[in-house]
């Protein structure tokens, strides 16, 4: 046998190894927590992400069972279990976990691999009605809370800085141009104190906006959440596509502007709308009524 046989027999298993364990770049990280039940919790691990499993309990740590030769990392603490497998899982690897205090049952998992995904973090509790898995559970829901209030906050900010250029090149604006009318609602009415004043309607070949001036005599601020059209003869609805207020939240005692965006040219000619914009905390909406999107004789004004 050649010197360069020889040296590709004891290169290719290593070769082997390091092709099998090289991580996969697609895999998102995710950080979780479970709760302990009877059946074994699946714990998603992969070569090149340690896994933390951090735990409400100390462990006894030398009950940990597991296949350490399937393992780069095994590292067993107080609270908390740092794997991280040699290759990629071929099926479910078991883990045995025993706490300290010897009344507490015995957790159990199943590490196994996903095509996707890893779990960087997983937080274990033994009883979800424990004082620590609620407070995890109100930090997740704070933590989702800011995340929808800074989403809404970007695309505020969006429709605010979108302008005329934003609206020709999204093809919203067509060849006729914006037709701006001043229209005369029959009655304004809300719940907590808030009355319309005067309306504007403006209208493209693609949508049409509503530009409501809004008094508010309630001693809280106020913010549209969300509105719709409903026919007052039929009492269909047609949703808004964008509610937009000015300034943001309404102050108490004071005025302001709502903006309220939809699709197309909702109803038929001459069909009467009430407009209904609803806040944020749902208790306090705006209604104004005798509103005509396709009626170009209503009175008007510019």
């Amino acid at each position: 046998m050649s010197q360069l046989s020889r040296l590709v027999l004891v290169l290719a298993p290593l070769l082997a190894a390091m092709v099998t364990a090289e991580p996969n770049p697609e895999r998102v990280r995710k950080e979780r927590r479970v709760t302990l039940s009877k059946a074994p919790a699946e714990i998603r691990v992969a070569p090149g992400t340690i896994t933390t499993l951090a735990f409400d309990a100390t462990l006894d740590r030398d009950s940990v069972e597991l296949d350490r030769t399937l393992f780069a990392l095994v590292d067993v603490g107080e609270r908390t279990i740092n794997v991280e497998p040699l290759a990629l899982l071929k099926g479910d690897v078991v883990l045995r976990v025993r706490f300290a205090d010897a009344s507490q049952p015995e957790a159990k998992f199943n590490l196994t691999t996903h095509p996707s995904e890893v779990d960087s973090q997983v937080r274990v509790f033994r009883d979800a009605r424990s004082p620590e898995a609620m407070q995890a559970q109100m930090a997740e829901l704070e933590a989702r809370g800011a995340a929808c209030e800074a989403e809404l906050a970007a695309q505020r900010e969006r429709i605010r800085s979108s302008g005329p250029a934003g609206m020709v090149l999204a093809n919203q604006l067509g060849t006729k141009g914006v037709r701006v009318d001043r229209l005369k609602p029959r009655s304004s009415a809300g719940a907590g104190g808030l009355r319309a004043g005067f309306v504007r309607r403006f209208i493209s070949e693609e949508w049409v906006v509503l530009d409501v001036e809004v008094e508010s005599t309630y001693d809280q601020p106020w913010s549209a959440d969300k509105a719709w059209l409903e026919s007052e003869s039929t009492g269909a609805r047609v949703e808004a596509r964008t509610v937009a207020t000015a300034p943001e939240a309404l102050p108490p005692a004071g005025r302001g502007r709502v903006v309220v965006e939809f699709n197309g040219h909702p109803g038929r000619e001459g069909e009467v709308f009430r407009l209904i914009v609803h806040a944020v905390d749902e208790h306090r909406a705006l209604s104004v009524t005798g509103v005509v999107i396709k009626n170009g004789a209503q009175e008007k004004g510019q």
